[in-house]
């Protein structure tokens, strides 16, 4: 099943296996519980991508003052 972001863009794949109860097939419940937790899962993917492109900003602004402060 896709793993999806705010947007609705697949960000990510995600699969149900091996049921542990007696029954081998997964139910229409287990599938809509399934679905609803990989919008949790989408969101902490989203979030985590978003966190590091803030930290990649914040280390070239860092080089960016540093070699300011070099010039001047």
């Amino acid at each position: 099943m896709p793993i999806c972001n705010y947007e609705g863009e697949v960000i990510g794949v995600a699969q149900i296996i091996n049921k542990t109860n007696d029954t081998k097939e997964f139910t229409k419940r287990d599938v809509e519980v399934f679905q609803r937790y990989l919008t949790f899962c989408g969101i902490g993917i989203q979030n985590a991508q978003l966190f590091e492109m803030s930290v990649l900003e914040f280390r070239r602004n860092q080089v960016s003052n540093n070699e300011s402060k070099i010039l001047f």
